[in-house]
């Protein structure tokens, strides 16, 4: 089973108490609101991000090096820009089978899982 690992942006490193207080202190209500739903079945990975007010076009989303990367850029005016960004670790998926959709604010990804190597024996002659 493969194991599906979050990795948010930290100061330090994210095991500090100084990232604690700055994650505080740069709060943002937005961020804190988003969701990300996870379904893992033997074929396929399900991941749902909230994304609320961006496009098709305002998305890309890259696989490289078992690492799954999201990002929505909005520019809104001169002074307002919206940005997310989520990594996802995750290990043997074929993303030339996998899809994606944007429904609702809500980025919908079916990961198709790379085929597992069967155990095999050889004989000796």
């Amino acid at each position: 089973m493969n194991r599906l690992v979050v990795s948010r942006p930290t100061f330090f490193g994210g095991d500090t108490l100084a990232d604690f207080c700055l994650s505080n202190l740069f709060y943002d209500p937005v961020q804190k609101e988003r969701t990300e739903w996870l379904n893992e079945t033997d074929d396929t990975i399900e991941l749902e991000i909230d994304v609320p007010g961006f496009e098709k076009s305002d998305i890309a989303i890259e696989y490289k090096d078992d690492i799954l990367s999201i990002k929505a850029k909005r520019e809104e005016n001169d002074r307002h820009n919206r940005h997310i960004e989520r990594r996802f670790n995750v290990p043997a998926i074929d993303i030339s089978k996998s899809s994606a959709e944007v429904q609702n604010g809500v980025l919908k990804l079916t990961l198709e899982k790379k085929a597992k190597a069967k155990s095999q024996t050889l004989k000796i002659k």
